[in-house]
């Protein structure tokens, strides 16, 4: 879905690549959506927020990791200078 989207969007090519991984860290979507779930099927409600919580617990987990990988593979994070080594007499 997010490479269709930047597709469309006509995005790079690195954000087409990489979008997907910036978007794991979005556990307040997930969470919102679970709750409106849980409302609408009481009978299903259980079941909705075990998984939900525990796959935003995961994503949690390796979203930071994931975002900037992603960051870092689009380019979009400037590499750091070496430091300039100076021998000393």
């Amino acid at each position: 879905g997010n490479y269709l989207g930047a597709w469309l969007a006509k995005s790079p090519e690195a954000v087409r690549k990489y979008l997907g991984y910036a978007m794991l860290p979005q556990a307040g979507v997930a969470i919102g959506l679970a709750i409106v779930a849980f409302e609408r099927l009481p009978q299903y409600a259980d079941v909705i927020m075990t998984t939900t919580l525990a796959a935003v617990f995961i994503y949690e987990l390796i979203g930071p990791l994931a975002a900037k990988y992603a960051l870092v593979k689009a380019g979009e994070v400037p590499q750091r200078a070496e430091p300039e080594v100076t021998s000393t007499p």
